[in-house]
């Protein structure tokens, strides 16, 4: 009984750290290259599960709003796709880990999974994800090389989760990244400093939109 009791327990705490890992981890892939010369906007998880129901005061709310949508709106002026990325977890052991985790937000086919109306009127494109990376699908390299993009402008939220790991696997493909700070949401107050210091210190421009937009 006590072994039995004791795989038991064994294989749920394997069943958690690989669910984790594959929920946290950055994806890689081949390197863009040299050619490619067109910028993109990313827009993360900008959905009414984490903007309206999140741990985000209602003034920094607004105000983050505002910038993405300003954001989005010089995009198209210059020819640029907006592309909007969602949580939309779909797989039985990430669904299982969001409602642990997550308290049931970004899981596909729920209303609060939708993006927020101001934030679908101006995207382009809608790339779905499960987990923090925006890459790991493959789905957004695809329409990323679709646009000759070698530039990208990221937003959203959370700045130091899904913004910060969507950001490290576009360095590691070869992007030139830039992060606007001020359309970026971070739940913690000493959290976006830490990411933004170590963001720059990986050659990453940190920037307003109203300066770099």
């Amino acid at each position: 009984m006590i072994l039995a009791v004791s795989i038991a327990t064994l294989a749920v705490f394997l069943w958690l750290a690989i669910t984790l890992w594959r929920f946290v981890r950055v994806s890689r892939a081949e390197h863009i290259g040299d050619r490619r010369q067109g910028t993109a906007l990313l827009l993360i998880d900008m959905q009414k599960d984490f903007l309206d129901d999140g741990p985000y005061p209602t003034e920094l709310r607004a105000q983050a709003l505002d910038a993405v949508s300003r954001a989005a709106l010089q995009a198209r002026r210059n020819g640029c796709p907006v592309i909007a990325v969602r949580q939309a977890v779909r797989s039985p052991s990430l669904r299982l880990l969001a409602r642990l985790a997550l308290g049931g937000k970004g899981m596909d086919g729920t209303a609060g999974s939708e993006l927020v109306p101001e934030v679908a009127a101006l995207s382009d494109h809608v790339v779905s994800k499960e987990v923090k990376d925006a890459f790991a699908s493959g789905e957004l390299d695809r329409l990323l090389a679709q646009h000759d993009a070698a530039h990208l402008r990221i937003a959203g939220l959370d700045g130091e989760h899904c913004v910060r790991s969507t950001c490290l696997a576009a360095l590691q493909r070869g992007y030139n990244v830039t992060l606007l700070s001020d359309a970026i949401l971070t739940a913690r107050d000493t959290g976006w400093d830490k990411v933004a210091r170590q963001a720059r210190m990986q050659g990453v421009t940190v920037g307003k939109v109203a300066t770099l937009c």
